[in-house]
C-alpha cells in the first residue's frame, strides 16, 4: 500500500516536472532562434547599446558609471575579469535568462492557484507573442529583472526573507520593475502589518538602505527615472513621443492585436480570484500596470511586457477553473497535456519560420564596409533604428537623430526629413565644417536619393539592394 502511494506521488511529481522541463528546453531553443539564424543581428534595437556598454566595463569604477544598471554591469565586469568571451554573456546568458522566466512564473502560479494552473501559465508564456517579441527586442535588463520580480512576489506570498534578496537584485537590475514590486506589496503590507510586524520592519529598513545606495552609486539613473515619473503624473509628459517617457516597445493597441486572449482570460481570472487569500499583491501589481498603460503614464509601452506576464497566472486560473470538473479524469488530463504541448511545438515552428533579422545581409555588408574605411572616424545614420547597430558594431563615432553624437536638435531634424534632396545635401555638406569627412549610411527602408548627383562633395562608395554608403567631403578636400 505504501509503495503504491509513494509510486503515485513520484509519478505525479515527475509528470509536472517533466512537462515544465520540456517547456524550458523548448523555450531555450525558441529564444535562441534569432541568434542561431542571424547572429547578433537577429536581435533588436538595444543590442548594439549593450554590446558597446558591456565591452567598456573594464574596472570596478566603470560598473557605477555605466549607463546600464549595476547588476548587469557587474556581471559584464566579471566576464572581462575572468577573460571570458563577451558573446557568452551578451547572447547565451541572455537567451538563458529569457527562457528561465518560466520557472518563477510556474512556481508563483502554482503557489497561488495550484500545479495545473502553473503548467497552463508556463504554456501561455511559451506561446505568448509578446514575450517572444520582447526577447527578440533584446530587453536585457527587463528579461533578467522579470525573474527577480516573479521570485520576489513568490517569496513575499510565503513571507520569506528571501523576498528581500530578490527585491534587492531587482533594484540593481531594473528600476521600473522595482517600482511595480513596491506598489504591488505596499497595499498588502498596510493591511497585514499587525500580523507580520518584524517582516515589514525589516522591509522598511531595507528600502531606506536601498534608496540610499541607489542615490549614492547611481544617482543620475535614479533621478532621471524619478523625473520621468513625476513629469508624467503632473501631465507634463502625457502625449510625448520621447522613448524615455513612453518606453520603446509596443502600444496597448498593438498588444491587443497579439494577445487579446491572455488579457481577457486574465481579467476573468482576476474576478474569480477576488476573495482568494494571499493574491492581493499580484492583483495590485496588475492593476498598477494597467493604470500606467491605459492612462499613458511613464514607460507605458514597456510595461506592456509586465502586464502580459502578470496576467498569465490569472488567465491560467480561469482556464483551470472552467475545465475543473474534467481535470479529475485521467484521460482528459493526458489529452489536455498533449494538446498544450502540441500548441507549444506548433507555435515554436511558426516562430522559427517567421523570425526575421533586424538588419538584412546587405545592411550588414554596408556596416562591415564602413568599418574598413580609414578616411574618417564618423558615420552619420539618419534613421534612429540603425543607430545602435553602428554604435555597437562599427569602429566609428555614430552621429544620429537625438542619440549618441546628436548633430541637430529636434526642429532641425524635422526640417531635414521634410526637405527635398537639394535641402538634404546642403545640410549634410554643412556638417563637414564641424566633423570634416564622414560617412553616411542609409538602409533598405530609405529611398535612394542619389546624393552624388547633386553635389561634388558627396561620393557613393557602396550600393547593394538599396543599402547605401556615401562619403561626405569638406569643400576644400575635393
Amino acid at each position: 500500500m505504501f509503495n503504491k502511494i509513494l509510486r503515485s506521488k513520484i509519478t505525479g511529481f515527475s509528470g509536472f516536472f517533466l512537462f515544465i522541463a520540456a517547456i524550458f528546453v523548448i523555450l531555450l531553443v525558441q529564444r535562441a532562434f534569432p541568434y542561431f539564424l542571424y547572429g547578433p543581428f537577429g536581435f533588436g534595437y538595444d543590442t548594439g547599446i549593450y554590446k558597446k556598454t558591456f565591452e567598456g566595463i573594464l574596472s570596478v569604477s566603470d560598473i557605477f558609471t555605466s549607463q546600464v544598471s549595476i547588476l548587469p554591469s557587474f556581471l559584464a565586469y566579471l566576464v572581462d575579469f575572468f577573460h571570458l568571451p563577451m558573446e557568452l554573456y551578451l547572447y547565451f546568458f541572455y537567451i538563458f535568462a529569457s527562457a528561465f522566466i518560466v520557472i518563477p512564473l510556474y512556481l508563483l502560479t502554482r503557489e497561488y492557484f495550484g500545479k495545473e494552473a502553473g503548467v497552463v501559465a508556463a504554456v501561455l508564456f511559451t506561446v505568448s507573442a509578446i514575450q517572444v517579441i520582447a526577447s527578440q527586442f533584446f530587453l536585457f535588463k527587463a528579461m533578467i529583472g522579470a525573474s527577480f520580480l516573479l521570485f520576489s512576489l513568490y517569496f513575499y506570498g510565503k513571507k520569506s526573507y528571501l523576498f528581500y534578496i530578490f527585491a534587492l537584485l531587482l533594484a540593481f537590475t531594473q528600476l521600473p520593475q522595482l517600482l511595480l514590486l513596491i506598489v504591488a506589496v505596499s497595499f498588502d503590507a498596510l493591511i497585514d502589518f499587525k500580523n507580520k510586524k518584524l517582516f515589514y520592519f525589516v522591509g522598511i529598513f531595507a528600502l531606506l538602505g536601498l534608496l540610499s545606495g541607489l542615490y549614492i552609486y547611481n544617482f543620475d539613473q535614479l533621478s532621471n527615472a524619478i523625473n520621468v515619473v513625476f513629469s508624467s503624473l503632473t501631465g507634463q509628459g502625457v502625449g510625448s513621443f520621447d522613448s524615455h517617457q513612453t518606453g520603446l516597445f509596443m502600444t496597448v493597441t498593438e498588444y491587443f492585436g497579439y494577445a487579446l486572449y491572455i488579457f481577457l482570460f486574465g481579467i476573468f481570472g482576476i474576478f474569480l480570484s477576488y476573495k482568494k487569500e494571499g493574491v492581493l499583491p499580484l492583483q495590485t501589481g496588475v492593476i498598477f500596470v494597467m493604470v500606467v498603460i491605459f492612462w499613458h503614464l511613464f514607460f507605458q509601452n514597456r510595461f506592456v511586457v509586465e502586464m502580459d506576464l502578470l496576467l498569465m497566472p490569472f488567465a491560467a486560473h480561469f482556464l483551470v477553473t472552467v475545465f475543473k470538473k474534467y481535470l479529475k479524469k485521467l484521460v482528459f488530463r493526458r489529452s489536455a497535456a498533449a494538446f498544450l504541448m502540441a500548441g507549444v511545438l506548433v507555435t515554436t515552428f511558426l516562430y522559427y519560420k517567421t523570425t526575421l533579422p533586424a538588419l538584412s545581409d546587405y545592411e550588414v555588408y554596408a556596416l562591415e564596409f564602413i568599418n574598413e574605411q580609414k578616411e574618417s572616424n564618423y558615420v552619420f545614420v539618419t534613421d534612429t533604428r540603425y543607430a545602435p547597430w553602428f554604435y555597437g558594431f562599427s569602429n566609428k563615432i555614430t552621429m544620429a537623430p537625438g542619440i549618441f553624437e546628436s548633430v541637430w536638435d529636434f526642429d532641425t531634424w524635422t526640417v531635414y526629413h521634410a526637405g527635398d534632396v537639394e535641402k538634404k545635401v546642403l545640410m549634410l555638406t554643412a556638417l563637414t565644417e564641424k566633423y570634416g569627412t564622414f560617412y553616411l549610411f542609409e538602409g533598405l527602408n530609405q529611398a535612394d536619393l542619389n546624393y552624388q548627383d547633386k553635389s561634388s562633395q558627396i561620393k557613393r562608395l557602396f550600393a547593394v539592394s538599396n543599402a547605401k554608403v556615401y562619403q561626405i567631403l569638406p569643400q576644400g578636400n575635393l
